[in-house]
């Protein structure tokens, strides 16, 4: 029997390439061992998604609507993204500041609407700052939001879910505040753990309707401890979003998987640095999405969804010079775009699409192999190699076994039926 073997190896230009390999009977193999175990399951595979940041749109607007329309299908056919982070207000991802949501209101609206064409997305708002007029500093950077101010602000958010759904867009999940524990030199608000709750529990929740909401939306080095924290059983409260810059911290998943198995763990952000477009630096980052996602996955991950969907070739606009990639970047003249070996790592993500995380084991020390397992109609194995050397595998599957060698920096998914 034969199966699909897909391979990205960016240093010998291979991306995303097919072929056919066999699928044989065990023998007696013992050395280099990857099992996979159907019959162990964990929890949903939801998808990937994106942000449609005030830098997306200036750099989307750029192209003509026929590289719009091609962009839009690389992500959401190419990929199979089904999720969208949308700010609310501007971010350091915007032109220019802006004290108000309504600013890239209309150009979001005709985007989201061209996505919806292609394919049914959840949507999650998040606020970087409230208006300066809530604020103990009136500025965007930094600051608490006012107590005093805390129903206004509310009904604020309120007004934005109302907004979008009078223009036929539904928002499934709102993030009360993006990285609440950090004042940064743009776009940012301060919360501790009990503002947090009071103005969640007390202020929003009793205004909302069917926008369901996500804890959190920081980094994840006390993700546990902090969820635990915050959370309050209550129909609204659905999951909790988390970074990547702080590290892996993947053990802080799979404890909030085990002891909450009904709360979403959103991954709501992740970016690395620019560098113009440097194929071997843009493998090693590629390297740093595809590590976070299959070791998010395996202890609890359900969705993943990266930063900018579309930077320039400077790796902005960005108000405040915090310049980073994007998995597909506009050309040196602005008028047709790139498809970084971020984009087609992320792919072997997205050929999966849903499913259900499969338990595997390997052989592999000192994180040169990563393998993730996901099931729908099909088996999705994702091997990701990111030493200097090839590497000989044997991945086991009940009575079966795929024999295999993967390059050195390269990543490979298998589908067996």
């Amino acid at each position: 029997m034969l199966i699909k073997k897909i391979t990205t190896d960016v240093l010998r230009r291979k991306f995303f390439c097919e072929e056919q390999i066999p699928f044989i009977e065990i023998k007696n193999e013992e050395n280099n061992i990857i099992n996979i175990h159907k019959d162990e399951t964990y929890q949903k595979w939801m998808g990937l998604g994106g942000a449609l940041t005030g830098s997306t749109i200036y750099n989307f607007n750029k192209l003509s609507l026929e590289k719009q329309d091609k962009l839009l299908d690389d992500y959401y056919k190419g990929l199979n993204y089904n999720y969208l982070r949308l700010p609310i207000g501007s971010t350091d991802f915007s032109p220019k500041p802006v004290d108000d949501y309504t600013v890239d209101f209309d150009d979001n609206i005709r985007i989201i609407n061209r996505i919806k064409e292609k394919k049914d997305i959840k949507i999650l708002a998040t606020p970087w700052s409230p208006p300066k007029k809530y604020k103990d500093n009136s500025s965007l950077y930094g600051g608490k939001l006012l107590k005093q101010f805390y129903g206004e602000y509310a009904n604020y958010l309120v007004n934005f879910i109302k907004d979008y759904e009078f223009a036929n867009i539904k928002i499934d999940y709102l993030s009360i505040q993006n990285e609440p524990f950090v004042n940064q030199r743009w776009e940012s608000c301060t919360f501790s753990i009990n503002e947090m709750k009071d103005f969640i529990y007390n202020y929003l929740i009793p205004k909302l309707k069917n926008t369901k909401i996500v804890l959190w939306d920081h980094n994840k080095d006390n993700l546990y401890n902090i969820f635990k924290r915050l959370y309050e059983k209550n129909s609204k409260i659905i999951g909790v979003g988390f970074h990547w810059y702080t590290g892996g911290f993947y053990e802080e998943l799979d404890l909030i998987r085990k002891n909450y198995p009904k709360i979403i763990l959103f991954e709501t952000e992740m970016c690395c640095g620019f560098s113009r477009y440097k194929p071997r630096k843009w493998i090693k980052d590629s390297e740093y999405y595809i590590n976070e996602i299959i070791n998010g996955i395996n202890n609890g991950l359900n969705v993943f969804i990266d930063w900018n969907i579309l930077l320039n070739y400077h790796g902005g606009p960005n108000h405040k010079f915090n310049n980073c990639k994007s998995p597909i970047i506009l050309n040196k003249w602005g008028n047709d775009y790139i498809k970084t070996p971020i984009y087609y790592y992320l792919k072997h993500i997205g050929i999966a699409n849903k499913g259900t995380v499969l338990k595997t084991s390997s052989y592999s020390r000192n994180e040169e192999l990563e393998v993730v397992a996901i099931q729908n109609e099909k088996t999705y194995i994702t091997v990701l190699n990111q030493s200097k050397d090839k590497k000989r595998i044997n991945i086991r599957i009940g009575d079966n076994m795929i024999k295999d060698n993967i390059e050195k920096h390269s990543i490979v998914t298998y589908i067996c039926n």
